[in-house]
């Protein structure tokens, strides 16, 4: 599948870039993004895409060149006038991983020709922090955010929306934090697109798609809400085993029950019928309650889940696609010794590893003879660049 996916973009390159330029210049591209993607051999699609990436310090140098270009090129074409920059952090101050993140977002911002300060919602005045690294990073209080041009939120607004008061532009919208975005609208997005990038390129869409369903107004400690939850989970297995018939996959079916508004991988598991979310234990439930800051989860996605055929040293490992001014990045490997290759990588024992495909060490997958680490890395920007374009649709 994934050689003949090349083959059929090779073929059609023009066309495929020619289409999506097209869909670029229809509406606003996000600042920036994160996709998740996996590569199962017989698919390859984006599982999450994050709208407030948070892992720029593990871009390779040539990668954070490159960001900074698009960073550039995009403030420069939208924002000419932009000169300073205030980057509006998640509000806690003891992640020094998350610091290293900030640390190398600023260096990516500054070296694209802005002035940059980072503005964190809980610090009274300019305090100082040290990175994973042991690097100073400063913080400043919300009441600098008047001295800046533009406010870039690396704060996902899970608790709801801050009161910034800033009249200038402010990106991504304040409307696209999980206090009111939903996964299963971007994936909604996601799937028409690659249903109008399949029939460019004459390709089965399937192999590029995710599929899913959205489950509403669930309390999981209550029994009936449990079985409309596990009714859609059933339905979807059920779908993905007929495709998986029709196709002459022999795997089985499995899918991730989420949240349909988190992040940090919380209120995620993987299940293989409906039945286990009937009998879920009080562990689980607990799980599936509750995400970042405390919020309660009551809406849900339930996702096919793909599995990966990637690896690092053996262990199991998924890419990680970043988009910076509305264009590919490069990224990285999200890997986890762990889990295995139908689980949640973003969890326990997660570690990254920088992803220059040229140095990238212990690197292997089932389908390498069918498609070279070149050919992956194509096939990576495609789904990224149709994912960052579903974005901008939502």
């Amino acid at each position: 599948m994934l050689h003949d996916l090349v083959k059929k973009f090779v073929e059609n390159r023009n066309t495929a870039i020619e289409w999506i330029e097209a869909k670029r210049a229809e509406t606003p591209l996000p600042p920036y993004a994160s996709c998740d993607i996996r590569n199962s051999g017989f698919k390859l699609t984006q599982v999450d895409t994050n709208l407030f990436p948070a892992g720029w310090n593990n871009l390779c140098p040539s990668y954070k060149k490159k960001a900074a270009s698009h960073f550039a090129d995009y403030f420069g074409s939208n924002y000419p006038k932009v000169k300073s920059i205030a980057v509006l952090t998640e509000d806690h101050t003891r992640n020094t991983f998350y610091f290293s993140n900030l640390l190398a977002l600023q260096t990516i911002l500054i070296e694209a020709g802005f002035e940059v300060k980072l503005v964190n919602p809980v610090v009274e005045e300019v305090s100082e922090f040290k990175t994973a690294e042991d690097e100073p990073i400063a913080l400043h209080p919300m009441s600098e955010l008047a001295t800046s041009d533009l406010v870039l939120l690396n704060n996902d607004l899970s608790s709801g929306e801050v009161e910034l008061g800033f009249d200038g532009p402010v990106l991504p919208s304040l409307d696209l934090g999980w206090h009111k975005r939903k996964k299963s609208d971007h994936f909604a997005e996601f799937n028409k697109l690659v249903e109008e990038f399949a029939n460019i390129i004459g390709f089965d869409a399937w192999h590029l798609k995710t599929e899913f369903a959205a489950v509403d107004g669930v309390n999981i400690n209550e029994e009936a809400d449990r079985a409309r939850l596990a009714e859609e989970v059933d339905k979807l297995l059920a779908k993905i085993s007929s495709e998986y018939a029709e196709r002459g996959i022999e795997n089985e079916p499995v899918v991730f029950v989420k949240n349909d508004s988190g992040t940090y991988g919380m209120g995620v598991i993987s299940v293989r019928s409906g039945q286990e979310i009937l009998d879920l234990n009080r562990k689980n439930r607990n799980k599936l309650s509750v995400g970042k800051s405390g919020m309660q989860i009551s809406n849900f996605l339930v996702q096919e889940g793909v599995p990966t055929v990637d690896k690092i040293k053996g262990n199991t490992a998924e890419p990680v696609a970043y988009i910076a001014g509305g264009r590919t990045a490069g990224g990285f490997f999200r890997v986890n010794d762990q889990k295995d290759e139908n689980e949640n990588l973003n969890s326990t024992g997660m570690k990254f590893v920088k992803l220059c495909f040229d140095k990238v060490l212990g690197y292997e997958n089932a389908y390498a003879t069918e498609c070279s680490l070149e050919c992956l890395e194509k096939l990576y920007d495609v789904v990224a660049n149709l994912a960052v374009l579903a974005a901008a649709r939502e």
